[in-house]
C-alpha cells in the first residue's frame, strides 16, 4: 500500500476503540505487575531484599533474595533519586555527590535522571507508591502510544493492539521499568506518534493546524532528553530521525514525480529542523555536562568491546524461551552467570517467538512503505550487529559514538521494530485487500513449524547440557522443561491461528485467528514477563540495623572505608548519609579511579576493598575504617576459602571507636580529615608520573603534595621538590609532620559548596581530598584563586600566610552557556507559538 493511503484511511481511533485499547493495555500492565499490585500493602516494588546478603543490612539471616540480578535500581537509581529529592527540598540543585568516590558529578551523570518525568512521581509521593505508580504509568504509556502510533499509520485497531502488547512487554521495557532506560524509551512511541500526526495534519489542514503537534513533538523529545539515560537517548533519537527522514523522503519523491498536488516536503523539513534545533538548545543543560563528563570518564578512556555474544545453539533458543536456564526468581538459575549475564545478552532482547515470526511475515509489507521502512531496516540490521555476524558490529562501530555503547542498550529499537512489523502482518490479514491463500498459509506453517521444532529441540538440548555441567537439581530441570513446553505449546497455537487467518476467506474467521494470535502474544509477553516483577517486604527496603545506626552515629560527616568483601555497596550509602571512597558507576572520574585502584586495589564492580594502610587512608581523606577481621596477622582467607579483609598497618595506628556486630570501627589516629596544609610541593608534568608518585609507599601526603600535570599557565611551585624524599623512619616522619603549622576549619559544607577558614604562619598548600573536576572553582578572601591538580586526582590551593577564607563552588562545566542556550531555545519556541501563520501558507490538498 502506498504511503498516500495513510492520508486517506482512518488514522485516529474512535473513542470506543481508544477506550477499550486503554483498558486492555491497563489489564496487560496489571498482569505484568501482578505481585507488587496485589501485595502493595505489605510489599514494595523493588528487589531491595538483595541487601540481605550484606551483614550491615541483614535483619533475617536466612533470607533468599527474590531477584538479585536486577540490582542497579537498589544500588544506584533509587539512592540517586532520593538524594536529588532531598537536595531539591533543601532548595539546592543536586549538581555534586560528595558521598561517594571522594565526590563525583551528580547532575552531569545523566543516569541520575534528576528532571526525568519518572522522577516526578518521587517528588509527589513517598518512595513506595512512587515506585509502583511510575512503573505502571510508564508501561501503560508505552503501550498506549504504540497503539496510537500504529493506528496513525492506518493499521487495524486489533493489529495496533498486538504491536502495543509486544512493545509494552518486551524484555527491555518490562525488565527495566525501574531503570532510567525506560524513562527515555517510554516517550519514543509518543514522539513517533506526534511526528506522524504532524506530517498528516500539515498535509491535510496546513501548517497552522499542525502547530499543536509541533509543540507536542517538542515536548516529547525534551522528555526523552531529560529521561536520564544517554545511550537510550542516542538510539531513541536515531530511530525518530530515521522515521522522519523516511517520511520526508517519500513526500519529496512523490512531489518530484508529480504524484502529489501539494508541496509540503520542504516546509515540513524546516518544521522538523526547527523542532530539533529548539529541543537541542533546551536540552543543553542536560546534554552539555553529560557529554563533558562522558568524554573525561573512565568509559571514554578505556573503550571496551560491546560484549557481543555469538549467535549459536546456546544463544538463539533464549529468544523464544527466556527462562530456558532457570528463573532468577529465588535464585532458581542453573548457575549465577548462565546465561552470561542473564539479562543483558538474553532477556532484554526478548520479544516473543510469535512476534518474531509475525515480523518476518510483515517484513515485505514493512519495506514497501516509507512509514515502516526504518523499522524493517532496524529489524534486519540489529541481529548481525548484536551478535557480530560477519564482523558487522565493527562496521557500525565506525559511526561516532556507537563503539562506546554496549549492544544490549539498543534492544528497545529492535523490539519496537518487531512490534511494528508484527502489527503490519496482522493488519494485512484483517484488511479488505487480503486475498486468502492456502498455499501462503501452508508455507508459513511449514517454515514456522520448522523454526519452532528447531528452537524447541535446541532449548531442550541446552537444558540437558547445562544440567550436566552444573549438577542442576532435578526439580529445576523439570521446571525449565515445563517452561519450554508451555511457551512452545503457545507458539504452536499462535502459528496455527495465523495460518488460519491467512487461509480464511471470511472476515470472521480471520478475526478469530488474529484474536488467538493476540492471546498468544499476551501469554508470551505480559504473562511470561510478570514472573520477574517481584516485590519485597517493606522491612527490607531501607533496613535499619544496629550496625548501620552505630556506624552513622559514630562517623557523622567524616569519610569511612569499609574493609570487607561484603560491606556497604555504593551508592546504597547515600540513603544513610555515609561518606565512602568507593563508587559504582558506568562512568567514573578517570583520574580518581586510577588512584583508588593504585592505593587500595578494590575488586569487582562495587569496589569491595580487602586491604588498606594508614598512608592510603590519609591520602584519600579517610578518618574511620571498619574492619571485618582486624590485625595484620589474620589469614587472608576464611576456612571456607572466601577472601578476608585485614589491616596492613600496625595496630597502634588505630583507636577503637565502636563495635559493629561482625566488624569493628576504628578511627585513624593521624587523620587530618578531608582538607589539610602541607609546606612542600613538587610538579610532575606527566600524568603517569603524578600517579606513580602519589601512590608510592614513600610519599607522605601530610608533608608534601604532588602538583600537576594540569596546572595554570606560568605556575611555579613554591618550595618545589624535584622528587619526593626517600623512605623515612616513623620518628623522622613524625618530626616532619610536627613542623607543619596551621589549622583548617570547615565553616559550611553541603554538596557542591565548601567554606574553609585557614590559619597559618607561613605560605602553604591547602590540599583537598575532593575529586578534581573541571566544574570546581575557588575564591580566596572573595577573590578568584586557581585550583591546582593535586595528588593525581584531587585539588589544592596555594594559600599565603595569615588567616583566610576559602570557598569552593561546583557547577558543571559549560553550565552557564547551556542555560543561555536553553533560554534562547525557550524564547524561540515562545516566539514561534505567538506568531501568526500566513493564510496563504496552506498547501495541503483536501
Amino acid at each position: 500500500m502506498h504511503d498516500a493511503a495513510v492520508s486517506d484511511a482512518r488514522t485516529s481511533p474512535t473513542r470506543r476503540e481508544l477506550l477499550w485499547a486503554a483498558l486492555a493495555l491497563a489489564a496487560c500492565v496489571t498482569v505484568l505487575l501482578w505481585e507488587p499490585l496485589t501485595h502493595w500493602r505489605e510489599r514494595t516494588f523493588t528487589t531491595a531484599d538483595l541487601l540481605q546478603r550484606y551483614p550491615y543490612f541483614r535483619i533475617e539471616p536466612d533470607h533468599v533474595p527474590r531477584n538479585a540480578l536486577l540490582c542497579d535500581p537498589v544500588l544506584e537509581f533509587l539512592p540517586w533519586i532520593e538524594f536529588a529529592r532531598g537536595e531539591l527540598e533543601q532548595g539546592r540543585f543536586p549538581a555534586w555527590n560528595p558521598l561517594n568516590g571522594c565526590g563525583v558529578p551528580f547532575w552531569a551523570n545523566g543516569q541520575c535522571a534528576v528532571l526525568a518525568p519518572s522522577t516526578l512521581w518521587h517528588c509527589l509521593f513517598d518512595t513506595k507508591p512512587a515506585l509502583l505508580a511510575s512503573a505502571f504509568f510508564e508501561s501503560w504509556w508505552i503501550g498506549l502510544f504504540t497503539f496510537l502510533f500504529l493506528r496513525r499509520l492506518a493499521l487495524h485497531a486489533w493489529a495496533a493492539l498486538g504491536g502495543a502488547i509486544v512493545f509494552l512487554s518486551c524484555g527491555h521495557n518490562s525488565l527495566l521499568l525501574a531503570y532510567p532506560h525506560t524513562g527515555v524509551i517510554a516517550f519514543l512511541p509518543s514522539a513517533l506518534y506526534c511526528a506522524e500526526s504532524l506530517v498528516q495534519t500539515f498535509e491535510r489542514r496546513g501548517p497552522r493546524r499542525a502547530r499543536r503537534w509541533t509543540l507536542a513533538l517538542l515536548a516529547t523529545v525534551l522528555a526523552m532528553a531529560y529521561g536520564g539515560h544517554p545511550e537510550s537517548l542516542f538510539f531513541a533519537s536515531a530511530t525518530l530521525a530515521a522515521f522522519v527522514a523516511s517520511r520526508l523522503a517519500a513526500l519529496g519523491w512523490a512531489e518530484w514525480r508529480g504524484r502529489s498536488a501539494s508541496s509540503i516536503a520542504v516546509p515540513l523539513a524546516v518544521r522538523f529542523a526547527f523542532v530539533a534545533s529548539v529541543a537541542l538548545a533546551c536540552a543543553a543543560p542536560m546534554l552539555v555536562p553529560t557529554l563533558d563528563y562522558v568524554l573525561r570518564s573512565t568509559r571514554a578512556q578505556a573503550i571496551a568491546a560491546s560484549g557481543h555474544e555469538a549467535l549459536d545453539s546456546t544463544t538463539w533458543p533464549r529468544y523464544a524461551f527466556p527462562d530456558v536456564l532457570g528463573r532468577p526468581i529465588d535464585g532458581a538459575l542453573f548457575a549465577p552467570r548462565e546465561p552470561p549475564p542473564n539479562y543483558e545478552t538474553a532477556n532484554l532482547a526478548y520479544v516473543g517467538a510469535l512476534a518474531m515470526l509475525l515480523a518476518a511475515l510483515g517484513l515485505r509489507r514493512g519495506v514497501a512503505r516509507a512509514a515502516t521502512l526504518p523499522f524493517a531496516v532496524i529489524a534486519v540490521v540489529w541481529l548481525p550487529w548484536a551478535h557480530d555476524l560477519g564482523g558487522f558490529s565493527r562496521v557500525l562501530g565506525l559511526i561516532p559514538g556507537v563503539a562506546w555503547i554496549p549492544h544490549y542498550v539498543g534492544q528497545a529499537p529492535w523490539a519496537l521494530a518487531i512490534a511494528v512489523l508484527s502489527a503490519a502482518a496482522l493488519d494485512r490479514v484483517l484488511s479488505s485487500e487480503h486475498v486468502a491463500s492456502r498455499a501462503r498459509a501452508a508455507v508459513f506453517l511449514a517454515l514456522s513449524g520448522a523454526a519452532t521444532a528447531i528452537t524447541f529441540r535446541g532449548a531442550l538440548e541446552l537444558v540437558a547440557q547445562r544440567a550436566v555441567r552444573h549438577s542442576v537439581p532435578a526439580e529445576l530441570v523439570a521446571a525449565a522443561r515445563a517452561h519450554v513446553g508451555t511457551l512452545g505449546s503457545a507458539l504452536v497455537v499462535g502459528c496455527f491461528a495465523v495460518g488460519l487467518a491467512l487461509a480464511a476467506n471470511r472476515l470472521a474467521a480471520r478475526r478469530l485467528g488474529v484474536a488467538l494470535a493476540l492471546a498468544v502474544l499476551f501469554v508470551q509477553g505480559p504473562l511470561t514477563q510478570s514472573r520477574y516483577h517481584v516485590a519485597c517486604e517493606d522491612r527490607f527496603v531501607a533496613p535499619r540495623t544496629a550496625a548501620l545506626d552505630t556506624l552513622a552515629r559514630e562517623v557523622g560527616d567524616a569519610r569511612v572505608l569499609i574493609l570487607s568483601p561484603v560491606g556497604v555497596p555504593p551508592h546504597v550509602n547515600m540513603r544513610y548519609g555515609l561518606h565512602l571512597v568507593t563508587t559504582y558507576d558506568a562512568l567514573g572520574v578517570f583520574e580518581y579511579e586510577r588512584l583508588l585502584h593504585a592505593v587500595l586495589d578494590p575488586s569487582r564492580a562495587w569496589q569491595a576493598t580487602l586491604t588498606a594502610d594508614a598512608r592510603a587512608l590519609e591520602l584519600l581523606g579517610v578518618e574511620f575504617v571498619a574492619i571485618d577481621s582486624p590485625g595484620a596477622s589474620a589469614p587472608p582467607r576464611t576456612p571456607s576459602g572466601t577472601p578476608r579483609a585485614h589491616w596492613m598497618g600496625t595496630p597502634d595506628e588505630l583507636e577503637e571507636a565502636a563495635q559493629l556486630d561482625s566488624a569493628v570501627l576504628y578511627r585513624l589516629k593521624s587523620t587530618r580529615g578531608r582538607a589539610w596544609l602541607v609546606p612542600n610541593g613538587f610538579v610532575q608534568h606527566d600524568a603517569e608520573g603524578a600517579l606513580r608518585y602519589a601512590a608510592a609507599a614513600a610519599f607522605d601526603p601530610y608533608t608534601a603534595v604532588v602538583l600537576g600535570p594540569d596546572l595554570p599557565s606560568g605556575f611555579a611551585a613554591r618550595a618545589a621538590w624535584t622528587h619526593p624524599p626517600g623512605p623515612r623512619t616513623r620518628e623522622q616522619l613524625a618530626l616532619e609532620r610536627a613542623a607543619v603549622l596551621g589549622s583548617v576549619d570547615s565553616e559550611l559544607e553541603h554538596p557542591g559548596f565548601l567554606r574553609l577558614r585557614v590559619r597559618q604562619s607561613s605560605a602553604q598548600y591547602l590540599v583537598l581530598a575532593t575529586t578534581r573536576d573541571a566544574g570546581w572553582s575557588a575564591t580566596l578572601d572573595g577573590h578568584p584563586a586557581p585550583l591546582l591538580q593535586a595528588n593525581s586526582a584531587f585539588m589544592a590551593l596555594d594559600v599565603p600566610e595569615g588567616e583566610h577564607l576559602v570557598e569552593l563552588t561546583y557547577r558543571p562545566r559549560g553550565w552557564s552557556v547551556a542555560l543561555v542556550s536553553a533560554a534562547l531555545g525557550l524564547a524561540s519556541a515562545l516566539a514561534w507559538c505567538i506568531r501568526r501563520e500566513p493564510t496563504a501558507a496552506r498547501t495541503a490538498h483536501r
